[in-house]
């Protein structure tokens, strides 16, 4: 009887230790799919930023463009109108188009 209970005591060790050892597996194969899935997420977070990176770059190039045109429009525009200013001095005298002289000298 004594060797009945000592068999079947060692009989469920080792099936305690066996269900352990498969729950350990289990529990590791549940980490490693949660860190697949975290890592997963990043690389995806990560490929959405170096898009937004190089949407972000292009605007920027676009804008650095249009500041240049801008900037271009504004030196035309004070040439342009520094030359009529210049022109209604040379005339002013002899046509006496403008009352209010004081805006030219």
């Amino acid at each position: 009887m004594r060797v009945a209970a000592a068999t079947a005591l060692g009989a469920a060790a080792v099936k305690a230790k066996m269900m352990a050892d498969a729950e350990e597996r289990e529990v590791q194969r549940q980490i490693q799919i949660a860190i697949e899935a975290q890592l997963q997420k990043v690389q995806l977070k990560l490929n959405s930023m170096t898009h937004l990176e190089d949407a972000l770059e292009r605007e920027r190039s676009i804008m650095e463009v249009c500041l240049l045109e801008l900037l271009l429009t504004m030196h035309f525009l004070l040439c342009q109108t520094q030359a009529y200013i210049a022109l209604c001095k040379r005339t002013r005298k002899g046509n006496g188009l403008f009352h209010d002289q004081s805006m030219f000298s």
